[in-house]
């Protein structure tokens, strides 16, 4: 039988005059979480630029394994001298010992080779664009969505980080170094010849606050270098004069999402490189190997491409297109993908980094709450402390350090 709602207690017990009286923006947030109007990801039109020339030269290839795998069911089908073509017959008749079925075996398996490697190179690209379209896998697609917000949770068995859980521990993180009196660098600004205000990525700046060496660019575009230590930010403005910013704190920002940074230069460079012709030496069908291969034998004691082209003539003519798409295979997952990868990895690194700093902040809480009692402080003094931790710990029950 069905449980009727309680008559007793209708609805909610809401205090009074609270309907609708949510501040504004935090209402209209969530109509645009609710509809994903709330987030974007800006790599998002680089990728489909990139994923878009992928589809291209996919296509490309698919007709060059097309036309290469048909030519080699033709030359495959010879299986004996009656089923050569006339022109092989006579060049064979005539004393020219390469025009026989074993020649034209030889021949089908260089043509089929060539579509084979052209399959390879479909695949290759084809895994350069699942890297980045495919969903719910450990890939840089997942990456940059979780990055931006797009994708609010990875898929099970799956650990990273979202968004939301990124800004929370780089909001914790910032704020706790300045109150713990941190801060160092990740970009590092100075003002180009133009005037306008350009960044190096730079190594940060040791906790300890010892000086290092930063390059940067001064006005008249020559690199230098200058000493920096822990929360002086020096850099030379337009006018050449060198000026001293004083920083407090440590933009974690920059490392946790780095990938949404710095990942279009990435990408840049992928397209770049994609947008490149591979068939600039030539394609297959601009071979017309069927054609000369099928050519009438017509001229006793010719010579080259005068005679009907068999299989050493076929892979010298295959060779001569091969090698600009050799030249455009070789870096699509040995350095482009990789390099997507390479974003995801240091993101990671920066996130664990962080990770490590917040419980390190936690931990020196709890040390803390423990050593203000000689009781509780004898476990570190003489059971599991080092050394260094103990004159800390003294120098703090002495009242000399706070």
């Amino acid at each position: 039988m069905p449980i009727p709602w309680s008559t007793e207690h209708p609805e909610p017990n809401f205090p009074e005059n609270t309907f609708g009286t949510e501040l504004t923006h935090v209402k209209n947030i969530y109509g645009y979480l609710l509809t994903d109007l709330a987030y974007f990801n800006p790599l998002a039109d680089d990728i489909d630029a990139m994923v878009a020339r992928i589809d291209v030269v996919i296509g490309l290839l698919a007709t060059e394994i097309s036309a290469a795998t048909a030519d080699a069911a033709e030359f495959g089908a010879w299986a004996g001298n009656s089923f050569l073509p006339t022109g092989w017959n006579d060049a064979y008749l005539d004393g020219l010992l390469n025009y026989d079925a074993n020649n034209g075996a030889a021949l089908a398996s260089t043509v089929a080779s060539y579509a084979s490697f052209c399959t390879a190179v479909q695949t290759n690209l084809t895994t350069l664009k699942d890297y980045v379209t495919v969903i719910d896998i450990d890939n840089f697609k997942l990456h940059m969505e979780l990055l931006s917000g797009i994708d609010d949770a990875p898929p099970r068995d799956i650990i990273k980080p979202n968004n939301p859980a990124l800004m929370g521990v780089a909001m914790g993180l910032i704020q706790l170094e300045h109150r713990f009196g941190i801060a160092s660098f990740y970009q590092f600004p100075f003002h180009k010849a133009d005037g306008t205000l350009g960044s190096v990525p730079t190594p940060t700046v040791d906790v300890g606050g010892e000086p290092t060496q930063f390059p940067f660019y001064q006005a008249d575009g020559t690199l230098d270098n200058i000493i920096i230590t822990s929360g002086q930010f020096p850099f030379y403005q337009a006018d050449g004069t060198l000026f001293n910013m004083v920083v407090s704190y440590t933009n974690h920002l920059l490392g946790l999402f780095g990938t949404l940074f710095t990942g279009d230069v990435t990408i840049a460079a992928a397209q770049a490189h994609l947008d490149t012709d591979p068939f600039s030496g030539g394609t297959y069908a601009s071979l017309n190997i069927s054609s000369n291969v099928n050519k009438a034998y017509v001229v006793s004691g010719a010579t080259g491409d005068a005679l009907p082209w068999e299989n050493s003539i076929v892979s010298a003519k295959i060779a001569t297109i091969t090698p600009s798409i050799t030249a455009y295979d070789a870096p699509i997952i040995s350095t482009h993908k990789a390099a997507l990868t390479t974003h995801i990895t240091d993101d990671m690194a920066y996130f664990d980094m962080c990770q490590h700093r917040l419980n390190s902040f936690m931990l020196a809480y709890g040390i803390s709450g423990h050593i203000h009692d000689p009781f509780f402080a004898y476990m570190y003094t003489d059971v599991f402390g080092t050394a260094t931790l103990n004159v800390l710990i003294q120098q703090y029950l002495d009242g000399e350090i706070t």
